[in-house]
């Protein structure tokens, strides 16, 4: 019986092989300029080497060795020592990350929500950014875990990971300027004492299908991690 075609892995696989011809296509030039081509492995290795003094990519080298078993599969087993050298290069190679976020760009946060009125997002982002805190620990807070004065500030974190895992209580100073008189103003317009600035997480410990607090935190963090990336329509954003 035939299969039936996955039109979204046909066209990973069209991706995926535009992007190995790509990269056979920059090692082309360098092999055929080599007197002689019997061991090949050795002088993939070298170029393996030059791409590591010019800073290339370890992707590209990945895409480039197996571009060249896709397209000449001849030399499956015959590249042995260029495999061993990615695999060095992929051990000692720091892992591709996000740059974090700037103070200027984390100021700019905090002014845009402060200029359309929303207080509370911008003592979320100031109290992140100076505090290193995690997405959970920072959207559990409540106004009761803030105690401030005009030069320092406290963040009590009741349910921290590290806490939970050590069974004791964390706290955190404050001292930007900035920070402080964010959360100055928020506490004396405050509603109810004790009232979250975030989303309690009791509350979803409820509606979801979790039995603690640590699991639930986890898929909490693991759906706000993915938030950026989505794209809704406008009647999804105004529910």
């Amino acid at each position: 019986l035939h299969q039936p075609v996955r039109p979204r892995a046909d066209r990973r696989s069209k991706r995926a092989g535009i992007r190995l011809k790509a990269a056979v296509g920059r090692i082309l030039p360098y092999l055929e300029q080599q007197p002689s081509s019997v061991d090949l492995d050795a002088i993939v290795v070298e170029w393996i080497e030059a791409q590591w003094v010019a800073g290339e990519a370890l992707t590209y080298i990945a895409d480039c060795l197996s571009g060249l078993h896709f397209f000449w599969p001849e030399l499956r087993g015959l590249l042995r020592q260029a495999w061993r050298m990615f695999k060095q290069w992929r051990r000692i190679e720091t892992p591709t990350r996000a740059p974090p976020m700037t103070a200027v760009l984390a100021r700019a946060f905090v002014a845009r929500a402060v200029a359309t009125g929303n207080l509370r997002f911008a003592a979320l982002i100031a109290i992140g950014f100076h505090s290193l805190l995690r997405t959970g620990e920072l959207l559990a807070l409540s106004f009761k875990d803030l105690e401030i004065s005009s030069s320092c500030g406290v963040v009590s974190l009741d349910r921290s990971k590290t806490g939970w895992r050590t069974g004791s209580k964390e706290a955190i100073a404050l001292r930007d300027r900035l920070t402080l008189q964010l959360l100055d103003v928020l506490l004396s317009a405050q509603s109810p004492p004790g009232e979250k600035v975030g989303v309690p997480l009791e509350s979803i410990l409820v509606r979801g299908r979790w039995r603690s607090l640590a699991v639930a935190r986890l898929y909490l963090e693991d759906g706000l991690a993915q938030l950026p990336s989505l794209r809704l329509e406008a009647s999804a954003l105004q529910m």
